[in-house]
């Protein structure tokens, strides 16, 4: 062989694997465009999912205030309520007693004041 058909063979494969070389780099180059892009989409979904989660947060923790505001209200209103009976007890108790201290007077044994009626203390249960 001579050295011309030497160098032509040398010059053609080293012509091919420079050419297969750089078709390689032109795919790694895509496959890396194509990774930078996925990964872009990844963070964007990223922020977006911590953005959802940070508002849901806010809104689970305002609407555990207001449970909490709202179960205060309630006991609060159930103790307003067992007061308003209280009261109510006692002013009935209150009222019975001066109804009744005002029929005393009366010659009757049974007492009519209103809706009331009750017996009127004797002399004989004192």
């Amino acid at each position: 062989m001579s050295l011309q058909t030497t160098h032509n063979t040398t010059t053609t494969s080293l012509q091919r694997e420079l050419d297969k070389l750089r078709q390689e780099h032109q795919q790694t180059k895509v496959h890396l465009r194509e990774l930078e892009m996925g990964n872009d989409d990844l963070e964007r979904n990223e922020r977006a999912v911590s953005s959802s989660l940070a508002d849901m947060e806010a809104k689970y923790s305002k609407a555990l205030e207001e449970k909490i505001l709202l179960e205060h209200e309630l006991l609060e209103k159930a103790g307003l309520e067992e007061e308003t009976q209280r009261l109510k007890d006692e002013l009935r108790g209150t009222a019975l007693s001066h109804l009744h201290s005002r029929c005393s007077t009366h010659i009757t044994p049974r007492c009519q004041c209103g809706d009331l009626d009750f017996e009127r203390p004797t002399e004989e249960s004192l």
